[in-house]
């Protein structure tokens, strides 16, 4: 078979399954697929389909379709939208950088448990096919790996994605002055290129995670005024580029002193 999908497919509303696989279909996919509220698999791989993704594609069935399309001539320029990358496993796309980087993913998570929506500045956070460098606060490299989170003052709340342990090119993590409580994921510590963390001016609680041992790059870290217990250990602090202010905490052994200040509960 070959051809255009039609639109009018959407109108077959007891429609659950479609396998259109190894054919010539050609051009873009239909947005009122994702009208379909029983389809519970999409398959046509292997054609000619080109242009962008839909974001709709995500809705089809409730969310929770089935989307299989390898093989076609998407526009690798172009991310496929967040609300179908995060279907992850059901869009077999998910695994592909090019249309699927994984650090979107990371950030969505980061936005939703900080309560990104009352952000002061959410500029691009909530966009579909934004490229994530151009969000709001965030840095990348010339190769487009994020390198720097800079929200400082910026109406976070919420708590600290343990996803943001899967950022690792992270150098600069900057949500000092907001509102953010619980505790401090421990997996901030597989952050191993991290120069810059500032955490202070928060409403973080528990126990300090004693993680840092393999982050040996830090010339900045301050984590004062916060509701933290307990004492810092293994913290490697080069203080030479900001000298007193390397390192400040309400308690462990800061960079420029030889007793431990410990933590009340």
């Amino acid at each position: 078979m070959y051809g255009e999908i039609p639109a009018e497919v959407a109108n077959m509303r007891y429609l659950e399954e479609i396998y259109l696989s190894e054919n010539s279909f050609f051009g873009t996919l239909p947005s009122d697929l994702g009208l379909l509220p029983r389809i519970n698999h999409l398959q046509i791989t292997k054609n000619k389909l080109d242009g962008t993704l839909p974001h709709e594609l995500a809705s089809m069935g409730g969310g929770n379709a089935n989307i299989f399309l390898k093989g076609n001539n998407f526009n690798e320029t172009k991310l496929a939208p967040l609300s179908i990358c995060r279907l992850k496993e059901k869009f077999d796309l998910s695994q592909e950088d090019k249309y699927c980087p994984p650090v979107r993913n990371h950030l969505r998570d980061f936005f939703d448990e900080a309560k990104g929506l009352e952000w002061t500045n959410n500029t691009g956070w909530t966009s579909q096919d934004l490229h994530h460098c151009k969000y709001f606060g965030i840095v990348c490299n010339s190769n487009k790996y994020v390198t720097k989170i800079l929200l400082k003052n910026n109406g976070l709340s919420g708590k600290i994605s343990k996803s943001i342990g899967g950022i690792i090119s992270l150098e600069e993590l900057e949500l000092n002055d907001n509102e953010i409580k619980m505790e401090i994921p421990v997996e901030i510590g597989k952050l191993i290129n991290l120069t810059s963390l500032k955490l202070n001016h928060n409403l973080l609680t528990g126990e300090f995670p004693n993680v840092f041992q393999n982050i040996t790059k830090l010339s900045l870290f301050q984590i004062q005024e916060n509701r933290l217990h307990g004492t810092i250990l293994n913290v490697a602090v080069n203080y030479e580029k900001y000298n007193k202010s390397s390192f400040v905490s309400d308690c462990g052994i800061q960079s420029i002193f030889s007793d431990p200040l410990v933590c009340d509960d």
